[in-house]
């Protein structure tokens, strides 16, 4: 019997992984990430987080997103000294196939106030900018 069920369970399994990766490639390779503690090299620099996109919420990082206009709300994470944190609605044009790792940048850790800095951008390997364009029109 075991002999009988093996070749439909690896037709099963490869079935599965094959259906996952083409729900991963329908999916738009530009994301957003915060710099994480360990790369910030300034007192006045803090991670921050993505609430929600286009008023979609997000829960996890990095955050896939689809290329052009998107209304983003972000939370700077509190200092020591300013204890509450501040969200802010931005505008951001997103590139097809880039990464951008986000920071806050405050003038000083004593204020709750922040500005967004893109800290820096990669391009995703393997990502084809035309058809990501596609693929965001179909969102």
């Amino acid at each position: 019997m075991m002999k009988t069920l093996l070749p439909h369970l690896i037709a099963l399994s490869c079935c599965l992984s094959f259906s996952s990766c083409a729900i991963f490639t329908k999916a738009p390779l530009s994301y957003l990430e915060a710099k994480p503690y360990s790369a910030i090299h300034s007192s006045s620099q803090f991670p921050v987080r993505v609430v929600s996109i286009d008023g979609s919420l997000q829960f996890s990082m990095p955050v896939q997103i689809a290329p052009g206009e998107r209304s983003l709300v972000l939370e700077a994470m509190p200092s020591n000294s300013a204890r509450h944190t501040i969200q802010k609605s931005i505008h951001l044009k997103i590139a097809p196939c880039t990464g951008y790792f986000l920071l806050a940048q405050r003038d000083s850790v004593m204020q709750a106030d922040w500005q967004l800095k893109i800290d820096s951008t990669e391009m995703v390997a393997a990502c084809d900018p035309i058809e990501e364009v596609k693929k965001a029109s179909q969102y």
